[in-house]
C-alpha cells in the first residue's frame, strides 16, 4: 500500500488562559484521546479556512484566526501527516460537541495539557503552546485566578 501525504489543519483555540480539547469518539482513529478541534485541508482551502470550518462542524463554535505556531510532522497508520498550528479565539456560540467523532469537549490551562492523554504528534503541539504562552509574558495558568 502506498503511503498517503494529508494536510490537517488544527485549531489552537484560546479563551481566558485556556485552551479547547475535545475527546474522540470510539471507533474512531486515536479514540479515547484528547485533541485540538481540527481536520483535512480540503483541495482549494487554506489550512486557516480548514480550521475554522472544521472547529464549527465539530464544537459549534465560531473562531477568528489570529495566527500560526508552524507545522509539526507526524504519521498515522495510513500515511504521513502535516500539521498546520492555527491560533483561534471564539468570536460566537458555545463550544459543545457537534459531530460524531467528538464525544466531549473541554477548556484547559497549558499545564494541564501535558496531563491528558493525546495522539503522538500532539506532545509537540503542547510543547508549541506552552512556548507560545510563555513568550507572551503570561502564565496561562489559574495561579492567581479566584
Amino acid at each position: 500500500m502506498e503511503s498517503v501525504r494529508v494536510s490537517v489543519a488544527l485549531a489552537l483555540i484560546e479563551q481566558d488562559g485556556r485552551w479547547l480539547v475535545g475527546l474522540r469518539s470510539s471507533g474512531r482513529l486515536f479514540a479515547g484521546l484528547w485533541e485540538f478541534p481540527g481536520g483535512r485541508v480540503e483541495p482549494g482551502e487554506t489550512p486557516q479556512q480548514a480550521a475554522r470550518r472544521e472547529v464549527l462542524e465539530e464544537t459549534g463554535l465560531l473562531v477568528e484566526v489570529c495566527g500560526e505556531l508552524g507545522e509539526v510532522a507526524g504519521e498515522t497508520p495510513d500515511g504521513q501527516l502535516t500539521l498546520h498550528l492555527v491560533l483561534c479565539r471564539p468570536v460566537a456560540g458555545r463550544a459543545e460537541p457537534h459531530a460524531e467523532a467528538v464525544k466531549a469537549v473541554r477548556w484547559v490551562w497549558p499545564e494541564e495539557l501535558d496531563g491528558l492523554e493525546m495522539p503522538p504528534a500532539n506532545a509537540e503541539v503542547v510543547r508549541r503552546i506552552r512556548s507560545y504562552v510563555a513568550r507572551r509574558g503570561r502564565d496561562g495558568g489559574p495561579r492567581g485566578r479566584e
